[in-house]
């Protein structure tokens, strides 16, 4: 997960590969890792289109809203819209809650793809996490999935985002279905 992209690669003892994919229209045959991309990060814009929330494909350029050059809704505003909220933004938290859920799902489509799509449960696997928003929404998409385990790569994000994560209480969570 980083500013445009989210990549998706299932590991399950051995890496799976493809002789042939297709991006942007143009197919490439050679052996290789298969990895689904899907346009959905921290830069990607976020709009209306026919009564429907879009994420990306996109782009507002790295770091928007980091660097206050304003422009187009992203995911980057949402999360800050998030973070920042007020009583008097209520109306506004509710659309980035919606923005960000539909973000999150855009994310776990590719997920689905190599597992379930396949016949295997994603509750079985551990979600690793890597790249510039991986900190904002590892444990929504985790949840979504229904894994109850992911680890973050810090050694693997970008410089200025998820490493910020270490400032954190580390927690473990376990997710008891609801029953207390």
């Amino acid at each position: 997960m980083g500013g445009t992209s989210t990549d998706v690669s299932r590991y399950a003892g051995i890496y799976e590969h493809v002789v042939e994919s297709t991006a942007t229209g143009v197919t490439i045959q050679a052996p290789q890792l298969d990895i689904n991309t899907v346009a959905a990060g921290g830069d990607s814009r976020l709009f209306f289109r026919s009564g429907l929330i879009i994420v990306g494909p996109e782009s507002a350029h790295p770091g928007p809203a980091c660097y206050r050059k304003g422009g187009p809704l992203t995911v980057t505003y949402a999360n800050l819209i998030l973070g920042q909220s007020t009583s008097e933004q209520m109306s506004v938290t509710k659309v980035a809650l919606g923005l960000i859920r539909v973000a999150n799902e855009a994310m776990c489509r590719p997920i689905r793809a190599l597992t379930q799509v396949r016949g295997l449960y994603t509750s079985k696997h551990v979600l690793l996490c890597f790249g510039g928003a991986v900190s904002q929404h590892a444990c929504a998409i985790a949840r979504d999935l229904g894994i109850s385990k992911f680890l973050i790569e810090i050694c693997l994000t970008s410089t200025f985002t998820s490493p910020h994560c270490c400032h954190y209480t580390i927690l473990h969570y376990k997710d008891n279905g609801g029953h207390n």
